[in-house]
């Protein structure tokens, strides 16, 4: 398996977009302009890319490895959606709750309000400031 097909295989669908165009893109410099200087994972759909990593040291694999933290940092970043989602259920859940307790306080309101004008309509009319003498 190629070094491509393994990137291909271990990445994760792009966190803002949600396609799978993502892939290993290099950046060089001037001081080394045919030699990539670090790598970075993009979206070959929307072009989002997570965080460069620069290449250090001088062991032989020190590319792979690079690789390898490019890799674990967009993969990171695609996980994110799945705690967005936890928080939105959450928050409706939430905003459920609130709700119910709000008609449940002018449920027992109204049964209040209509055991008062039971008892003397015109009470109620001159306490809410509607009375005509």
């Amino acid at each position: 398996m190629t070094n491509e097909a393994i990137e291909a295989a271990a990445l994760l669908p792009c966190p803002f977009c949600g396609e799978e165009y993502a892939e290993m893109s290099h950046y060089t410099t001037a001081s080394s302009p045919k030699e990539p200087a670090g790598y970075y994972v993009e979206c070959g759909y929307c072009s989002a890319a997570g965080p460069p990593f620069e290449v250090q040291g001088e062991m032989p694999d020190r590319h792979e490895y690079t690789k390898t933290e490019a890799i674990a940092a967009w993969n990171t970043r695609a996980a994110a959606p799945a705690l967005l989602e936890e928080g939105a259920r959450l928050a409706l859940e939430a905003a459920k709750g609130a709700a119910y307790n709000a008609y449940l306080k002018l449920s027992v309101s109204k049964v209040i309000w209509d055991a008062m004008a039971a008892l003397d309509p015109a009470a109620i009319v001159k306490g809410a400031g509607h009375d005509r003498d």
